[in-house]
């Protein structure tokens, strides 16, 4: 079971009224690809565009909650009971984790909210397994919350997990829908449990749509 408190419930209220700041998100995309060798595709692309938004945004959400909010506090190459943190590329602050020296799982983000551990997912590929279902199953939460717990010495996680705005279903939707899927449903049970569903500031048809106007205009 994952947990919530008062101060991330108001965090995620807030979140999809950030509008993002394109300047800065190619920024950092650039020192991504800077460090990386290969061409991008455009899936690839539209997802570090997403995740650097998350991630200014989380930023600007720390200076408003300042001293209640933090990001990064596991020291990179920090060790506890066999699991080792380390951050990705510059640009990229994504937090990857071992298991007796075997890669476990890789996280997006990490924050403290009032002293709660909060792990940020995002994901704006297809509603589909595995793309965005495979992040609210029993055994993903798990696996990216076991290591989170150890390091912090507590049995309290909590979960935000970005999504695409249209694709966020009410549970009073959900109940509703005689054609009800396995797809649909487990946003139910992933809410049950605590885990946060947070809305991207736009849908997944917009956003593509913005990402190829990004490509052009930045040439990306």
């Amino acid at each position: 079971m994952l947990t919530k408190n008062q101060l991330l419930c108001e965090i995620c209220e807030i979140f999809p009224n950030f509008k993002p700041n394109w300047d800065e998100i190619v920024e950092r995309f650039k020192n991504i690809r800077m460090n990386r060798k290969g061409d991008f595709s455009f899936n690839t692309l539209a997802s570090y565009l997403a995740e650097s938004y998350v991630r200014l945004t989380l930023e600007e959400i720390c200076t408003q909650y300042e001293g209640r909010i933090f990001i990064d506090q596991i020291p990179n190459g920090a060790s506890k009971s066999g699991y080792t943190y380390h951050y990705s590329d510059v640009g990229h602050t994504g937090l990857i984790v071992s298991k007796n020296n075997i890669y476990h799982c890789e996280i997006d983000e990490l924050l403290l909210v009032d002293g709660l551990p909060v792990l940020v997912e995002v994901k704006v590929g297809r509603y589909r397994f595995p793309d965005v279902i495979n992040t609210m199953i029993e055994y993903r939460i798990n696996q990216i919350s076991n290591p989170i717990k150890q390091y912090f010495e507590t049995d309290r996680c909590g979960y935000m997990l970005v999504i695409p705005s249209d694709q966020i279903i009410s549970d009073e939707n959900i109940l509703k829908d005689k054609k009800v899927t396995f797809r649909r449903f487990i946003q139910k049970e992933f809410r049950e449990k605590n885990g946060v569903l947070v809305p991207f500031y736009t849908t997944r048809k917009i956003f593509r749509r913005e990402v190829r106007k990004i490509e052009k205009d930045y040439s990306l």
